[in-house]
């Protein structure tokens, strides 16, 4: 699920406008609320909202959403978002228009007078309003929170001219529906929206969707929400409201086994179903809708009887259909008895996820063309008149409920071995820490002990020993003299080839990026190497750090590309090096678009909302390095921690895929007008001189990801040695195990396809 509500956007504004202008915004007008959720701690749980709307009932009300969460109803109306936003959502005032010329402000925006702006218009002022007055720099503020804040639409949408307008007043400007236009830009995304595709975007300020489940599902936001303590004497503490009170956050959790663990000991679970508003107001107002009991629409008259239901307390959540197919007596029980040999056969074969992707079962509460077809409710019971289909019903809930304890036993299993798996990882940790302190001195140089004193100080070595540099050196570097007595590595040889066990593949994965080079079995050479699977994690990091609402890097305009589909270029070039009509895959038109990889959409464009591509390469299957394409100025930089290992022509000759078919591609791609005025001609390429150099070698890979990473922050490389080597490699691996925490559910150790030869469309399954 994407959005284009970036609360990160408003420091950018800040910058431009000035604090005290953002501030006035901020603490005076009705849509400071916006601002003020961007101050604030507050972290946005996209999972929940997409948990949430997969399981929404059809009605036909145009400007409502039910959700069925584990046989509990919620509504989310203009009320639930007028409670907790406080924006004014009051019917619209035909009169209470502005009359003033906007064309002079407009010239300013270099905007045509009869539109209104995008964010595009937006950003552009905002850069260069430093000089304005305060009266207009506030003007160009409260558009660009409209535009972000409110509407929350793709950044090439323009605000209608009508809203747009109600800047240059500001009592119509407070006075205006923000609410109500919000809440309705929100609402009408949701509707549209097609749940089946791989990604979707939302409109309008969405974050009122997360705290509206929040106070909505008590017992979730109780224990994931991180409601903030507020001082009831403080004044004003009753003027906050709910939108603000909450810090959220992004558990790891499977979402839909915490609501059925809470059905399962409650018997229900404890919600606000609606927000609580007299009878004859309980739905709100809107022009095009009618009140209750309208003739002709059953619908809608079981809809009334649900709320009414709900006002009386008698909602029962065992009479909600748990599919379309009907099966009774000894059917039902052989199928069902045949899904759970299938489900448990699915726990054994599969690997302990934390929140997986939701699937697509048969029995799902998706939205449907038509209306969903209520149970029509007793006026006076709640409970359907015919005994027979209650008594199926009770044998289906009987045998579901066997299933679900079932499947708890087989997670509960699970999640207690990889506890213990986890803990295992630990103690390798700790065991590593420990050698890697005593060895800190040593692990620039790697030389060999004197025979007569290695008996007696293990650390100890021959003076005079050298550190190969050049091509071949790793498989030279951890040689050990036969007559010369033992190697470096000797004192700890048992203990690293202990941490080599295979029996588990997420450890195997995980010591490979944290053994440093003094603490390699010295047989074999390469145990450190990152392979293209240490790197996809790397880099698939880097991705979700960019993809943040309060990203740590300096540009949103970047895009890190994964190292799958890199290996697919070098397969690639040579067909488009011989053939003149050369065809590209249709996955390079997905990675332009951002579509690609599945687990990480950027939905970002290059050229469009990209400038820079960051991608690590690999030289002959021997070497990383980081490249860094300029999409702007068509330029190609190197970033080698390793320079004497080949010469710039055997670096340049190896990045000819890039250099010469990302143009290529950039020119097929662009729209017809913009294709004269663009060439195929190859990008140039230039490899940087002064890098931090990896002299021991054996950690590009390293380098390589620390490259990246000090590039994309924009800070300098100072402290990127070979003696910082062993701190990095822990905390990569703590980071890859903190931020891509599905990692070992679906990685590949080892790289499948010959290195260039096609992927196969090799990916992750898991969600960013």
């Amino acid at each position: 699920m994407h959005h284009n509500c970036t609360l990160a956007s408003f420091g950018f504004m800040k910058e431009c406008i000035g604090e005290d202008v953002y501030n006035d915004i901020r603490d005076h007008s009705q849509v400071g609320v916006v601002l003020m959720l961007a101050d604030s701690d507050y972290v946005w749980w996209g999972k929940l909202i997409h948990y949430i709307l997969t399981r929404q009932l059809a009605i036909e009300r145009k400007y409502d959403i039910w959700a069925l969460i584990e046989g509990s109803p919620i509504r989310f109306s203009l009320h639930e978002y007028e409670d907790i936003t406080g924006l004014n959502c009051a019917p619209f005032v035909d009169d209470d228009i502005v009359e003033a010329d906007h064309r002079d402000f407009w010239a300013e925006l270099d905007v045509e007078g009869a539109v209104g702006p995008n964010w595009y218009d937006l950003e552009k002022a905002l850069k260069s309003c430093r000089t304005w007055s305060a009266e207009k720099r506030k003007m160009l503020g409260l558009l660009f929170v409209v535009h972000v804040g409110i509407l929350g639409i793709a950044r090439s949408s323009r605000i209608p001219l009508d809203y747009a307008k109600t800047v240059l007043d500001s009592g119509v400007f407070e006075r205006f529906p923000w609410g109500r236009i919000g809440f309705k830009e929100l609402i009408q995304s949701i509707k549209v929206v097609s749940y089946e595709n791989d990604s979707y975007a939302i409109h309008g300020l969405v974050h009122v969707l997360m705290i509206w489940a929040l106070e909505s599902l008590h017992k979730l936001g109780k224990k994931y929400g991180n409601k903030k303590k507020t001082d009831e004497d403080e004044a004003h503490a009753d003027d906050v409201v709910p939108l603000l009170e909450w810090s959220g956050g992004r558990p790891r959790i499977d979402i839909g086994e915490f609501f059925a663990t809470e059905k399962r000991i409650n018997k229900k679970l404890s919600v606000t179903n609606v927000g609580w508003r007299s009878e004859e107001d309980i739905y709100p107002f809107w022009p095009d809708e009618q009140g209750l009991y309208p003739e002709g629409s059953v619908g809608i008259k079981l809809l009334d009887n649900l709320v009414a239901d709900i006002f009386l307390g008698r909602v029962d959540s065992t009479q909600w259909e748990l599919g379309k197919e009907k099966v009774v007596g000894e059917k039902m029980k052989e199928k069902m008895k045949e899904k759970r040999k299938e489900k448990r056969k699915e726990i054994v074969q599969s690997d302990d996820t934390l929140d997986p992707p939701p699937k697509k079962p048969k029995t799902s509460f998706k939205r449907a063309r038509g209306p969903v077809k209520l149970k029509d409710v007793s006026d006076d019971s709640g409970e359907e008149n015919e005994p027979s289909k209650k008594e199926e019903e009770e044998v289906s809930m009987g045998v579901v409920m066997k299933l679900l304890l079932s499947m708890s036993g087989k997670m509960d299993y699970m999640n207690s071995n990889f506890g213990v798996q986890l803990n295992l990882l630990g103690t390798h940790v700790k065991e590593i820490e420990k050698k890697v302190t005593a060895l800190e001195g040593d692990v620039g140089q790697l030389k060999k002990p004197d025979d007569t004193t290695a008996s007696k100080k293990g650390k100890e070595v021959k003076n005079g020993t050298s550190v190969k540099i050049g091509p071949g050196a790793n498989d030279e570097e951890s040689k050990t003299d036969d007559a010369g007595g033992s190697g470096p590595n000797e004192e700890f040889s048992g203990e690293a080839e202990c941490f080599c066990d295979e029996s588990s593949s997420s450890s195997s994965f995980y010591l490979r990026i944290l053994t440093p080079k003094a603490l390699w079995p010295k047989k074999e050479t390469t145990f450190g190497w990152l392979k293209d699977a240490h790197m996809c994690a790397a880099m698939h990091m880097l991705r979700k750090r960019s993809m943040q609402y309060v990203s740590p890097f300096r540009s949103d305009r970047i895009a890190f590309l994964d190292p799958w589909f890199v290996n697919q270029w070098g397969h690639d070039y040579k067909k488009f090096d011989t053939e003149k009509n050369y065809m590209f895959p249709t996955i390079y038109f997905k990675v332009y678009n951002g579509l690609q990889p599945t687990y990480g959409q950027t939905l970002k464009k290059w050229v469009e909302e990209v400038d820079i591509l960051y991608l690590a390469h690999n030289i002959k299957n021997n070497h990383w390095v980081a490249l860094e394409v300029n999409l702007k100025k068509r330029r190609v930089k190197v970033w080698d921690s390793i320079t004497s290992l080949y010469t710039n022509e055997e670096v340049y000759e190896s990045c000819k895929p890039y250099t010469c078919m990302i143009p290529a591609l950039i020119k097929i791609i662009a729209e017809p007008e913009d294709k004269k005025d663009l060439t195929t001609k190859a990008f140039t390429i230039y490899r940087v001189k002064r890098t931090p150099q990896n002299y021991q070698q054996g950690d590009c890979g390293i380098f390589t990801i620390k490259y990246f990473e000090c590039l994309a922050i924009g800070l300098n490389f100072e402290g990127l040695c070979d003696e910082a080597v062993p701190a990095m490699r822990l905390k990569l691996a703590a980071e890859i195990l903190a931020e891509v925490p599905d990692l070992d559910c679906f990685i590949q150790l080892s790289d499948p396809n010959p290195r260039g030869s096609e992927t196969g469309g090799v990916e992750f399954m898991s969600q960013p």
